[in-house]
């Protein structure tokens, strides 16, 4: 159990971005599972992966900050999930997101899929998927591939996926061959994948272990160049759907909400923020606030820090221009400590935290120009996406859905003051 901090020094220990790990459990709180007769997403999508068939795929997607990451780290390590399945977790590192696309992908599957096997001792120096891979070495690397000097078949594989990996990432020449890869060498790509998953399953049933494999996926989702979104979920979808294995990725919400590819549309579970404004049109945040997702915020920092360090009113007012985004409040109350110990203060109040909101404020308006204030203003008086273009303005956080009875659009509570007064060659009505 941890201990919840007692000062703004402990606060900046306990107030973390980052996804929650299995052993956050104290800091862990749920959303309602199930909230007025209809099942929450989560326990929909836990049962659709415990009665999956082998083939099938599953797509998390979701507002950024919204706790994807954390909710993929719970469910690969649910025990109805590991009772049916041997789970393989990965994540996309911040040096994939800018050039990755499909064919990357598959080879980033395969290099999991390996390692685990290796790892675990399921897969042995030699089996069907040897050939596809030595293959591959061969188109990459020239005839005689990658070679290990001390003649190791396991260490000249593993040098090959290392290597690759890191020219992948490095080396715009190799990202080149990938993107130019004909369909010999996708064919490849795509039977090392399923050779290393049949070894695998059929070794695990041998061992009487979860004999079905289950890939999760985090960070595909930060993809975000709509180009590399087009060509990994639109052009080539049926590339990253075809290895023989259930899969849970993440998606970009710009690209559920531009509108997907019929084979995906029914396998998508979306998250949204916690609902801490009503749809109304009202002038300011504070008149639409609901204080019942304002409430389930609250009980974020409640679970981390005591009442020494942050005010009641602070951490309303923080959970309200949040947004509802759960990464956002935790971004706001951590500035406002910052502030609080800039200022020699014992700790965070409502004045402290509406500079903090002023500072952020300024930082999100960063890069919003006419045309964009324009968009903005249409969402904000309608409560609608004008069109799929906008899509990129929830990637950066500049509109937030929500769902009542129906969907709906608003832009964040942060820049609704700046909405007020928008450029002198912006028109102000829808």
């Amino acid at each position: 159990m941890r201990v919840k901090a007692a000062t703004l020094e402990q606060a900046l220990d306990v107030l973390r971005p980052e996804p929650l790990s299995v052993d956050d459990k104290s800091w862990y709180v749920a959303r309602s599972e199930i909230a007025k007769g209809t099942v929450g997403p989560l326990a929909l999508l836990r049962t659709k992966l415990k009665h999956a068939l082998p083939n099938d795929k599953f797509f998390l997607s979701g507002h950024v900050g919204s706790g994807k990451s954390t909710e993929l780290i719970r469910l690969a390590a649910d025990p109805t999930i590991t009772e049916r399945y041997h789970v393989i977790s990965f994540r996309f590192e911040e040096d994939d997101w800018a050039h990755l696309d499909s064919r990357q992908a598959m080879f980033r599957i395969a290099a999991e899929i390996y390692t685990d096997g290796i790892e675990t001792g399921l897969l042995g120096e030699n089996g069907p998927w040897e050939k596809p891979l030595r293959e591959l070495s061969s188109r990459i690397y020239g005839p005689t591939g990658v070679q290990a000097k001390d003649g190791s078949v396991a260490v000249e594989y593993n040098l090959l996926f290392v290597k690759l990996r890191q020219e992948l990432r490095l080396s715009e020449e190799r990202r080149k061959f990938f993107r130019n890869m004909g369909e010999t060498e996708q064919t490849l790509l795509r039977d090392l994948v399923d050779l290393l998953v049949d070894t695998l399953e059929d070794k695990l049933a041998k061992a009487e272990e979860p004999a079905r494999l289950l890939l999760v996926i985090d960070d595909l989702d930060k993809v975000r160049d709509p180009e590399l979104q087009k060509e990994v979920f639109d052009t080539n979808l049926g590339f990253l759907l075809a290895p023989k294995v259930t899969m849970l990725l993440t998606l970009p919400s710009s690209v559920l909400f531009r509108g997907t590819d019929a084979r995906i549309s029914q396998r998508i579970t979306h998250l949204r923020p916690v609902g801490v404004l009503e749809q109304s049109q009202a002038a300011v945040p504070e008149d639409a606030r609901l204080e019942d997702g304002i409430d389930l915020l609250c009980k974020i920092l409640e679970a981390r820090t005591g009442p020494e360090v942050f005010s009641d009113d602070a951490v309303r007012l923080a959970a309200l221009y949040s947004g509802g985004v759960p990464r956002d409040f935790i971004h706001l109350l951590r500035q406002a400590v910052y502030l609080a110990l800039t200022y020699e203060a014992d700790k965070v109040d409502i004045q402290i935290m509406e500079d903090a909101l002023r500072d952020a404020r300024v930082h999100m308006s960063y890069g919003i120009y006419p045309p964009d204030f324009k968009a903005l203003l249409q969402v904000h008086q309608s409560k609608k996406l004008p069109s799929g273009e906008q899509g990129p303005y929830l990637d950066r956080s500049w509109v937030l859905e929500y769902n009542g009875s129906d969907l709906w659009f608003d832009v964040n509570p942060l820049l609704w003051s700046l909405l007020s007064e928008p450029p002198n060659d912006v028109a102000t009505s829808g």
